[in-house]
């Protein structure tokens, strides 16, 4: 097939030839191919093809980019949705998770609590981990939905939420929580005190704190429980 070239700046436009079984349309000032095309995979191990020369297969419309060199080609296949593409898929209902959005906006994270948790000390359970150096996690709301099994927990003590151990919600009775015999849904809000300097629990996880010792399993105790818990992290730095 006949050459029919054109030069422009360091951009070289080429009639369509025949290379490697590829057609080349653009090439660099060196005559290495830039951009191409062909009726299958795209080819490996070949020169004269330049670094980030892209490759269309005609058939499929799969893009390749040569990641290798100038003397070795090696092109790769280019994902149909760049992985920082927002699709339609992703802004349905209920798939936006607290994990996709920056930490200062309100995050709603869902804990699971197991009998082996409750059972496990008077930090009970981790429920937001410590945020980085020069931040704090601010407690919104947390929502504790208890499932009674078998048989109620014994001992423990009162049940608050803290960054730590240092409370930070009101608090609510063993014999209210999980020594209750049934199930409970239990709202725990923020101290309504003065306001307090907390600049000393920066960088500090929130639990579910028990004082006076932990709760105990009398033999058959089974119940459950689950955390709904609505924060943010502020950096104070």
């Amino acid at each position: 097939m006949g050459r029919n070239i054109q030069t422009f700046g360091e951009v070289v436009l080429e009639g369509a030839i025949n290379q490697d079984g590829v057609y080349v349309m653009l090439r660099d000032l060196n005559l290495n191919a830039f951009y191409c095309a062909g009726a299958s995979t795209a080819p490996s191990g070949k020169a004269h093809y330049a670094v980030g020369c892209t490759y269309v297969n005609m058939t499929t419309g799969a893009k390749y980019i040569n990641t290798g060199s100038i003397t070795s080609c090696t092109f790769v296949l280019q994902s149909a949705t760049p992985s920082n593409t927002i699709t339609t898929a992703m802004l349905m209902a209920n798939v936006v998770t607290s994990g996709k959005i920056d930490t200062g906006v309100i995050q709603v994270d869902k804990v699971s609590i197991s009998a082996a948790n409750i059972i496990s000390g008077t930090t009970m359970k981790q429920l937001v981990a410590a945020p980085a150096a020069g931040s704090y996690l601010e407690l919104l709301s947390c929502t504790l939905a208890i499932t009674f099994g078998t048989a109620a927990y014994t001992g423990g003590g009162n049940v608050s939420i803290a960054l730590g151990t240092t409370p930070i919600t009101g608090i609510i009775s063993n014999a209210n929580s999980f020594g209750k015999g049934s199930n409970a849904v239990i709202q725990f809000n923020p101290l309504a005190a003065a306001a307090t300097d907390i600049s000393a629990l920066t960088a500090t996880a929130l639990n579910i704190n028990v004082a006076s010792g932990a709760f105990t399993n009398p033999g058959t105790a089974a119940g459950t429980a689950v955390a709904y818990v609505a924060y943010r992290i502020l950096t104070t730095t």
